[in-house]
């Protein structure tokens, strides 16, 4: 599977664009990257949440957006 990486500027990381391009950046399965459905974005925030010991919800709330940030770089 290929996963198309976009190199340059991201949106905020309080925008869902901005989780959503991390996440795909991260290589959490979104179904189509310029289209994820609701279901499967909330599914990959409940899989990036379990890998790093947070409540898992899918939402990405604050302490979501933190170490998403964190672990993707900016």
């Amino acid at each position: 599977r290929e996963i198309p990486i976009k190199i340059g500027n991201l949106d905020p990381i309080d925008t869902l664009s901005g989780q959503v391009a991390r996440l795909t950046n991260l290589a959490y399965f979104l179904g189509d990257p310029d289209k994820p459905d609701k279901e499967d974005i909330r599914s990959a925030v409940e899989e990036f949440q379990c890998n790093h010991q947070l409540t898992v919800d899918g939402k990405c709330g604050p302490a979501t957006q933190a170490k998403l940030k964190e672990t993707h770089g900016c």
